[in-house]
């Protein structure tokens, strides 16, 4: 049976997004797509069916659970 999900160690820069959502885009392309992320670690699903777009949106607040909904609202 093949392993469904992968391990990559690699550390997120936040300051440096774009750079994240290329890497992100290219595993996405290769049918490796982001399932949990760590800031030391990744854990990718494997699935080359589909192809994903990565946008990443770092947002204060969310832990107010007012302030999620308006963010969840936002983009439904």
């Amino acid at each position: 049976m093949q392993k469904q999900t992968e391990t990559r160690v690699r550390f997120w820069a936040s300051w440096d997004f774009e750079k994240e959502e290329q890497w992100l885009d290219n595993l996405s392309s290769e049918g490796l797509h982001l399932k949990k992320a760590y800031p030391f670690w990744t854990i990718l699903s494997k699935d080359p069916s589909a192809r994903y777009v990565h946008r990443i949106d770092h947002r204060p607040g969310l832990a107010n659970k007012a302030e999620f909904q308006h963010y969840v609202n936002l983009y439904a």
